[in-house]
């Protein structure tokens, strides 16, 4: 996850933009063949491995943990792909629905992975 500001003010009104990177083993965009480069799951690699719906982003204090029950606050997204032919997802979330408070000085990225299907989990493990 690359967030691209270095300071958010809490109080300001606005969208935060962010991507989220896939990687040969998170597929984010369409479905994929097995080639060892753009997929490394044997079997190929299932469309949109992430609920895109569940992703929340909240502020914390350093050494703290994410406290959960976020209201959703991505606002948009589209998607590109980096140089190796990953998916990335271009998110913008609501910074005041983001629970983000003066004093924190980290942000969290939660999320669901999709459920799959029985081929799918098989050819992960």
């Amino acid at each position: 996850m690359d967030v691209s500001e270095q300071a958010v003010n809490p109080d300001k009104a606005g969208v935060l933009p962010s991507r989220l990177f896939g990687t040969p083993l998170l597929n984010l965009g369409a479905a994929l063949p097995y080639d060892g480069v753009r997929c490394a799951i044997p079997g190929g690699c299932p469309a949109r491995m992430i609920d895109l719906g569940s992703v929340r982003l909240e502020g914390v204090r350093r050494g703290a943990s994410a406290r959960g029950a976020v209201r959703r606050c991505c606002v948009r997204r589209s998607w590109t792909r980096n140089g190796d032919g990953c998916s990335i997802c271009k998110l913008k979330f609501e910074v005041l629905q983001a629970r983000i408070e003066r004093g924190d000085d980290e942000a969290c990225t939660t999320g669901a992975f999709r459920t799959l299907d029985a081929t799918s989990r098989r050819a992960i493990r």
